[in-house]
């Protein structure tokens, strides 16, 4: 019988792909929730208020921990502090429940990110230091946050995820109507990296994750070949039958969005997944282009 996986951070893009594919896959999936519970598989917890239905830990072999708010705005200072405590705070509160369960999971994924190894086109595998940069020192912090687990035999994975690419959230549905009105385009000089991975590869990925226990710690989750902005841009607008006549300055974004636009826009990692290769991972969609075709159609 296929483990039972509880899922933190499910209503965001990558749970409400991951979570319907790990069934697809033959687990029992469970998700937190901060509402109302609606059904059987739903528990309600209130990281901030420290309040987690006990319920929700029984028999589960798999923690998957996707919680975080968004970094898609400008960096106040505001937004910085709960861009941080929405990972940090609450990878450390999974952390001492699992801890005090009798029984805790065999295995904790953290959801983390390529930025990691900071931007400014860096090429970077799992062994590759932190890089600089706001971000780096989040998903630093953030990894660091679940690896207490591991005194109760837990293994743990960091998934560092890339730019999830799938037409029902994230950045394609964000970029699908500026680019359908011929108003998209490249960002400052296009030449960036972009580490993806399509988000239908999410609950291979993730079920090879728990299968494979002999992976550990960082693990990039990216398609192997990286990217440019400019070459994504030509691409999604070949997907849509549209032209990419326009592109936005560097200072113009900076000054819009500061430091967000010149790590998370501008800067860009190139960030290969040496660990899932060398383990014999075989990724289902690859190939930007096909990908691009087969998901706009």
């Amino acid at each position: 019988m296929a483990a039972k996986v509880l899922i933190s951070g499910a209503g965001g893009f990558v749970g409400s792909v991951l979570a319907p594919g790990l069934r697809k896959c033959g687990y029992q999936v469970a998700v937190l929730v901060r509402r109302k519970p609606l059904c059987a598989d739903e528990f309600y917890w209130n990281p901030e208020h420290g309040l987690l239905d006990r319920k929700a830990l029984e028999r589960v072999g798999v923690f998957v921990n996707l919680s975080g708010a968004s970094i898609s705005a400008r960096w106040t200072k505001k937004k910085r502090a709960e861009i941080l405590s929405s990972r940090v705070g609450t990878a450390a509160f999974l952390a001492e429940n699992i801890l005090a369960m009798e029984k805790p999971p065999a295995l904790l994924v953290t959801a983390s990110a390529v930025g990691y190894y900071g931007y400014g086109g860096v090429s970077a595998v799992e062994d590759s230091p932190r890089g600089e940069g706001f971000l780096a020192e989040v998903c630093e912090k953030w990894e660091k946050a679940s690896l207490p687990v591991r005194e109760k035999g837990t293994r743990v994975v960091a998934a560092r995820l890339g730019v999830v690419l799938g037409k029902g959230g994230g950045v394609l549905k964000k970029l699908l109507p500026l680019f359908r009105m011929n108003l998209g385009g490249k960002l400052g000089d296009g030449n960036q990296p972009m580490s993806w991975v399509a988000a239908r590869e999410l609950p291979f990925v993730f079920d090879f994750l728990i299968r494979k226990e002999s992976l550990e710690g960082a693990v990039n989750v990216t398609f192997p070949e990286c990217v440019s902005n400019a070459e994504f841009t030509r691409l999604f607008t070949g997907a849509l039958h549209r032209k990419a006549f326009l592109s936005v300055p560097s200072f113009v974004l900076k000054a819009a969005l500061g430091r967000m636009a010149e790590e998370l826009l501008l800067g860009g990692v190139d960030a290969r997944p040496a660990k899932l290769q060398k383990a014999g991972y075989l990724f289902r969609y690859g190939g930007l282009e096909k990908f691009l075709q087969e998901e706009l159609r």
